[in-house]
């Protein structure tokens, strides 16, 4: 499977009134930003779709690899109810991030 095609995670913050993501700029591997008042066409609206698809494949194979262990008990944010954002989502979201 290739690389996933998604920004690194550089820097995060939950100071209160400070709070803060730095991502990789992907525009030197080709990536636009596009303009937020048009939104995707439908073209671009499938290469996202379908990131999305591959990036949800990478947890089955995951999964395939090592059957016998329960992903949420390695990697604690996917017990995240992440439709029932509360305080604590953030802070473990960003603490996976600077692990990975």
């Amino acid at each position: 499977m290739a690389p996933l095609r998604m920004p690194s995670f550089y820097f995060g913050s939950l100071e209160e009134e400070k709070e803060t993501i730095l991502l990789e700029d992907l525009r030197p591997r080709g990536f636009k930003l596009v303009e937020s008042r048009k939104g995707l066409d439908a073209e671009h609206t499938t290469l996202v779709l379908q990131e999305l698809g591959r990036f949800h494949a990478a947890s089955v194979l995951l999964q395939a690899e090592t059957p016998e262990d329960d992903l949420a008990d390695i990697h604690s944010f996917l017990s995240l109810d992440f439709t029932n954002y509360d305080e604590n989502a953030a802070e473990t979201f960003f603490g996976f991030c600077k692990s990975s």
